[in-house]
């Protein structure tokens, strides 16, 4: 009986959901959305493992602020996630907010300009911190999350496709 129910378990276990590009292509797509949304300087030459076993890349546009990614294990390296996080105070607000909406440019390339400021609405980072310091939506196929910390002065947001287990 034990064999038949560890057997079942592996034979059925689903791979992570990654969005459809892997991090080869990461540079090319955040680059183009950067610059379709007339931010030069958030286009990046390269990414950079932060955490080569843990799957975690990377690329710092200054001591605060980051764009990150988490691939699977597979030797094509699907992202199964990608964040963005900034210190408002630091790093200008409507720069951070600027790299959050690349972060959906990039995960829901369909999404138009109205469709991604009201994900950002609806995550309540639009003029304030949100009050809510784990507000989540979901936009097409992803869920976006955002966190803020007012005491540390960070703001950022994480999106993943649907599907994949915290």
């Amino acid at each position: 009986m034990a064999v038949a129910i560890v057997f079942f378990f592996v034979s059925t276990r689903q791979s992570p959901i990654t969005f459809e590009f892997d991090r080869t292509e990461f540079v090319a797509r955040w680059n183009e959305a950067a610059l379709d949304a007339g931010q030069p300087a958030l286009t990046i030459p390269d990414v950079d493992w932060t955490d080569e076993e843990a799957g975690v890349f990377g690329y710092a546009f200054s001591e605060t602020m980051s764009v990150l990614g988490r691939v699977d294990r597979t030797p094509i390296q699907d992202i199964e996630e990608l964040a963005l996080v900034g210190e408002p105070a630091i790093d200008g607000e409507d720069l951070v907010i600027a790299g959050m909406e690349l972060v959906i440019r990039v995960t829901e390339p369909a999404l138009g300009a109205t469709e991604r400021t009201a994900l950002l609405t609806d995550l309540a980072v639009l003029g304030t911190l949100p009050a809510d310091p784990d507000q989540r939506t979901t936009a097409g196929t992803t869920e976006y999350r955002v966190a803020a910390d007012a005491v540390g002065g960070v703001l950022g947001i994480g999106a993943r496709p649907i599907g994949v287990s915290d």
